[in-house]
């Protein structure tokens, strides 16, 4: 964290466990990322990642997606709750419910997801087992912008790990998750340490075919546990084009 720098006020959306919204209010409550999490928001009533917001005393509160058959009144009603926590970005974690094109608009430039494949490649769902089914060498994660189109914005970050013929579902989700756990803290921080680099790609962000930004590095899952010790031994945060 900058000396003097305002910390980033956060909205973050969750529909399920929350294991990220969890790592990254750690990476907040330790000052590594200088952010403040002003709001947790869920479609989802029972969402375990709202039990997490609440023992860490985080702003939270619920839209249940089935009280609004009518995604424009969803929309309203989520953009009401925006407002009124007034955050710098939105960060979806693990955030299950697609976007309208009117929502993405209106906070064009300021939502981050991330997603369990390394993109173009398998957007959507069941990324697991559609990544086992092809037989890759290898699996990992991506921090993007959000665009209209489903995971197709420039891509911010990825990490990856090499695939074993053991490999199951159940282990590739898991080791997916790990990288995930490092990567999108470190993803947000370097994007509020330095802003208009990272910004560049929201040039790019009303394209509607799918991301090829090959200039991304891919950083392999040794990396990424160095450059994540590093960073909560020393609290400074690691060059990622280093």
């Amino acid at each position: 964290m900058k000396k003097n720098q305002k910390k980033a006020r956060l909205a973050v959306l969750v529909s399920g466990n929350g294991s990220n919204l969890q790592a990254i209010q750690e990476a907040c409550k330790t000052k590594r990322l200088c952010a403040e999490i002003c709001l947790v928001l869920s479609n989802k009533p029972h969402a375990k990642a709202l039990a997490r917001a609440q023992n860490a005393g985080l702003p939270n509160t619920v839209i249940n997606a089935q009280h609004y058959p009518e995604k424009g009144r969803f929309d309203t009603a989520l953009c009401v709750e925006l407002q009124r926590a007034a955050p710098d970005w939105i960060v979806l974690a693990g955030y299950m419910r697609i976007l309208t094109l009117t929502f993405i608009q209106a906070w064009k430039g300021r939502i981050i997801n991330i997603h369990p494949s390394l993109l173009p490649k398998y957007r959507g769902l069941n990324t697991h087992e559609r990544v086992l089914a092809a037989q890759e060498q290898e699996h990992g994660c991506s921090v993007h912008w959000v665009v209209p189109e489903l995971d197709a914005g420039p891509i911010i970050t990825q990490a990856s790990f090499n695939l074993k013929a053991s490999d199951t579902v159940d282990s590739a989700k898991e080791k997916t998750q790990q990288l995930e756990h490092m990567l999108y803290p470190l993803s947000l921080a370097w994007v509020l340490s330095d802003p208009t680099r990272f910004h560049g790609t929201t040039q790019r962000l009303t394209n509607q075919k799918p991301n090829v930004d090959h200039t991304v590095q891919i950083i392999k899952a040794d990396r990424l546990k160095k450059l994540d010790a590093q960073w909560r031994q020393t609290s400074k945060l690691p060059n990622l084009f280093d």
